[in-house]
């Protein structure tokens, strides 16, 4: 009979076939070393198989344990809860891990494809040439169809298969820690040791990867890892914390941005671009708009977690069945007794907060007890949120992610290339440097960025009204907002390059430049010397939208 012993949205979640309480002490507490023999990771390629099919159930077996190799380094420890979806995590694995070499696999296939549409190369046939107004005078010159169906193929191709090109050809795989793979699932002092050592494998891994959900830190066990790494003394520098939602949302932009210029493209050799724009701009936008709601609702989460975290709230397995096995019977009924998970994290994490407590201080178990998990409190609130929050959150989307997302832009700028070719050497740069690639680097992600701000502040306001259709009304708003966003900002960027002078062209650039760089300015690193009132800002900041969302979903 199978048994759950611990919190079942644990990374260390397992099933026993042993009375895990006969075998761990009331006093025993979880220690920072392992065993040698215990150390053990598992290859990306094997977690990202199938899709991450190992994520589907949490129970492991021997089979699955015959997978993991004996490590002395683990490269990344993955931390997640067994409850939330298996498609939000392996997204996030796979953008975590390939989704960098899948954009430079697209832009090298983009490239390659304009290469084979030149006149002295023609592999591929260029598309008619069009009239295009540029510099204060007409240009013959056009764009093709064959990046935008290609380069998104090759996407797709290297996000779901790069790991499997660096298992073919790298001589050392990268090691990761995840649960059923590495602990023992057959010998039970080897489970008991593993699931007790925890800390030991995070003590002996290079990175903390954090896939995170709504979820995740009302979980106790993934909570005991945080502080697994604070104890340990490990930077924060080397915690990724990843919410799949966001990676929702990059997924989400990319393919509908790709399916415009598919549709754009194709039918522009017999319709009039005005009026693809008109119909398909709405359609893609509308069937975008829902989901990115949701997205930005469930990032709003992340900073009312954090701020408000207190330990004593995270739920775990055992509790939620009072300590009684639900497949041998029920509370009140003869049924098997499980551990006490609480018991034992509350009892590691008193041993490791409370040794600087002052002996002077020296006051009861209880209290004791109280002052080791509130100084983790304190931890996660004052150290750990910040550093989050700096780069997460529902308006705290990184410049990377948004770089990728309007990849697409990239991918049509090359079909332009074998056309652009013949013209003059300055307008080519007008149309290729100062137009296409300042729409994909510059204007997009700064009005991208402008919108979740101003999405924000739009849902903080429809909360404070209590009139029944005032969400619709904010949405319906900002659904206008953002099509007259992209849509204008793109209007005045091929205008100001219409001008015979350059000077307009370079102006509205550099404008779009600085906005940028003072919205992305900070996003890429903490600084380990950024004032703690400034870290404190973010947090404030993030939790007022938070606590917004929150009280409009509670009515």
């Amino acid at each position: 009979m199978q048994l759950h012993l611990h919190d079942d949205s644990f990374v260390s979640t397992v099933s026993t076939e042993f009375d895990f309480c006969e075998q761990i002490p009331s006093d025993k507490t979880c220690s920072v070393d392992i065993e040698e023999s215990l150390l053990r990771g598992v290859s990306l390629n094997t977690v990202m198989h199938g899709f991450c099919q190992a994520f589907s159930k949490k129970q492991g077996t021997v089979r699955d344990y015959a997978k993991s190799q004996k490590a002395s380094h683990i490269d990344d420890f993955v931390s997640h809860d067994w409850g939330s979806a298996r498609l939000w995590k392996a997204a996030t694995l796979y953008y975590h891990y390939n989704g960098l070499y899948a954009t430079v696999a697209s832009i090298a296939a983009g490239v390659i494809t304009a290469a084979l549409q030149l006149d002295e190369i023609a592999v591929l046939p260029k598309p008619p040439l069009k009239q295009i107004f540029v510099s204060g005078r007409t240009w013959q010159a056009g764009y093709g169809i064959w990046c935008v169906y290609i380069c998104p193929v090759v996407f797709m191709i290297t996000v779901l298969n790069f790991h499997k090109l660096l298992a073919m050809f790298h001589s050392r795989h990268r090691l990761l820690f995840i649960d059923k793979f590495c602990i023992d699932q057959v010998d039970a002092e080897r489970k008991r040791a593993g699931i007790l050592g925890l800390a030991g494998f995070l003590k002996n891994s290079t990175e903390l990867v954090i896939c995170w959900t709504p979820r995740y830190l009302t979980r106790l066990w993934c909570v005991y890892e945080i502080a697994s790494w604070k104890y340990l003394g490990k930077s924060l520098k080397e915690v990724t914390l990843i919410p799949s939602s966001q990676v929702t949302l990059v997924f989400g932009v990319k393919a509908s941005l790709g399916m415009y210029y598919i549709l754009f493209r194709s039918l522009s050799l017999y319709v009039d671009g005005w009026v693809i724009n008109i119909v398909s701009l709405p359609i893609i936008l509308s069937a975008l708009y829902y989901p990115t709601g949701r997205v930005l609702q469930t990032l709003a989460v992340l900073p009312h977690q954090l701020e408000s975290f207190v330990v004593k709230d995270c739920e775990c397995f055992c509790c939620a069945c009072n300590h009684v096995n639900p497949e041998t019977g029920d509370a009140g009924e003869a049924g098997e007794s499980m551990q006490c998970d609480r018991k034992l994290i509350y009892a590691t994490l008193v041993q490791w907060f409370a040794s600087s407590i002052q002996a002077e201080d020296t006051v009861d178990e209880q209290t004791l007890q109280e002052k080791a998990l509130k100084k983790f409190d304190d931890f996660v609130r004052t150290e750990f949120a910040p550093w989050v929050l700096h780069n997460r959150g529902p308006t705290k989307i990184p410049y990377s992610q948004l770089f990728m997302a309007f990849i697409p832009v990239c991918w049509a700028a090359c079909d332009c290339l074998p056309c652009y070719r013949s013209l003059p050497h300055l307008i080519f740069f007008r149309l290729v440097v100062c137009e296409y690639a300042v729409f994909w680097c510059l204007l997009l992600p700064s009005v991208g960025k402008v919108l979740l701000h101003m999405h924000a502040w739009l849902s903080r306001g429809a909360n404070s009204v209590a009139l029944p259709c005032s969400q619709w009304l904010i949405n319906v708003l900002y659904y206008l907002l953002t099509m007259v966003g992209y849509a204008g900002t793109w209007k005045v960027l091929v205008t100001c390059n219409q001008f015979e002078s350059i000077l307009p062209i370079l102006t509205f650039d550099s404008a779009l430049l600085l906005l940028t760089l003072v919205l992305f300015g900070g996003s890429f690193e903490l600084s380990s010397t950024s004032s703690t009132s400034n870290q404190q800002n973010v947090v404030t900041m993030c939790k007022a939208h938070s606590e917004e969302v929150l009280r409009h979903q509670h009515r």
